[in-house]
């Protein structure tokens, strides 16, 4: 009876308040978490159906990147460890490459960047103007001789001097180092080429190399600018072992690149677009001219649309600098132009390149040199 009349006043009080009583009030809200956890579930159970699939047909095998610290460097017969830079080439090395079949000599002066190997070259005249290149392999000229490769052959044709600072693997990152840490250092260059390949956005997101056997630096962003990354910043747990094992991992990043390549999104995009704003930063700081070119290579045979972006948005802002894209001037890539196993330019395909840069650089810059 007690328990009835304390009841009965509590909804007297709740009326006389306005309130109308809901015992029901929590079943929708129950409802909805097992509405939530339903679908949570569901996703999950796709994504490891997904991953068993992906497995069984061996599409998409994980790519981990490597993370700072996790790998010795390796000795290298030519090439020597940089702590700035990741690598470069041993200084004053004289060797050989192979490249299908033929080999091509390489020579490095005493700083470890690639020079002419031929003897009695006479010197430069006094107060030519000097291009500067970085880059990678395709700019280091790997597959030709130094007169051959498009640097050379650009700095001929414009009656300039090629001062090449590339090296083999380099990512973007590296490349902005060696801008500030090379080019920068010294007299500034009338002309600074930039050549990338879609690779070498990759490969700034590791912080060592297989294939060159050396370590590198590696960036993260912070307030719009890259700041150098160390063991702390490294992936936990969890991200090794998507890392290591998952493909549904191995397509977002697929998908984080192609994004990134397109519309200048995601992760992938935003370190590199950080050293390449670096990079500009630096150049206009210094008044050089930048030219930025992307080496389309056959594998990966598209225009590169934030790149182009990116470059306009400076220019706009007043920076010396033009850009130019293989897949864009070049719809397919020309008969002989690459190495058909190997994949680098050719003799014949640095000098298209060299032709097409000369070009816009003449109209571009009627002033060069300045």
């Amino acid at each position: 009876m007690a328990a009835a009349q304390i009841t009965t006043s509590t909804i007297t009080i709740e009326r006389q308040r306005g309130v109308t009583p809901n015992p029901s009030a929590a079943a929708p809200r129950r409802s909805l978490w097992k509405r939530v956890a339903l679908a949570l579930s569901t996703l999950v159970a796709e994504l490891l159906l997904l991953e068993l699939l992906l497995a069984l047909f061996g599409i998409l095998p994980p790519e981990p990147r490597a993370q700072v610290g996790e790998t010795a460097d390796r000795e290298r017969k030519n090439f020597v460890a940089d702590p700035g830079l990741g690598w470069r080439m041993r200084p004053g090395t004289s060797f050989r490459w192979r490249t299908e079949g033929r080999e091509f000599p390489f020579l490095a002066d005493a700083d470890g960047f690639r020079i002419d190997e031929r003897e009695g070259i006479a010197p430069p005249p006094l107060g030519a103007p000097r291009i500067a290149l970085v880059g990678d392999s395709f700019t280091f000229g790997t597959g030709v001789t130094f007169a051959q490769s498009y640097g050379a052959v650009m700095a001929e044709r414009l009656g300039a001097v090629a001062v090449n600072r590339a090296q083999p693997g380099f990512g973007v990152d590296q490349i902005w180092q060696a801008c500030e840490r090379v080019v920068f250092a010294g007299e500034p260059p009338d002309l600074l080429v930039v050549g990338v390949i879609l690779d070498d956005f990759e490969r700034s997101l590791h912080a060592y190399r297989h294939a060159e056997g050396f370590s590198k630096p590696r960036f993260r962003v912070e307030a719009g600018r890259p700041v150098a990354s160390g063991v702390a910043d490294n992936l936990g747990a969890v991200g090794r072992f998507l890392e290591q094992r998952s493909r549904v991992w191995t397509m977002w990043k697929g998908a984080d690149r192609r994004f990134g390549q397109l519309f200048g999104v995601g992760t992938w995009w935003s370190v590199n677009a950080a050293c390449l704003d670096a990079l500009l930063d630096g150049a206009r700081a210094r008044g050089v001219r930048v030219l930025v070119v992307h080496i389309a290579t056959v594998a990966a045979w598209r225009p590169f649309p934030a790149l182009a972006e990116l470059v306009a948005k400076r220019a706009a802002a007043g920076d010396e600098v033009l850009y130019c894209d293989l897949a864009a001037q070049w719809r397919v890539p020309p008969l002989g132009a690459y190495y058909e196993v190997d994949g680098h330019l050719t003799a014949d395909g640095h000098a298209a390149l060299a032709a097409m840069l000369v070009a816009q650089v003449s109209v571009r810059w009627q002033s060069w040199p300045r």
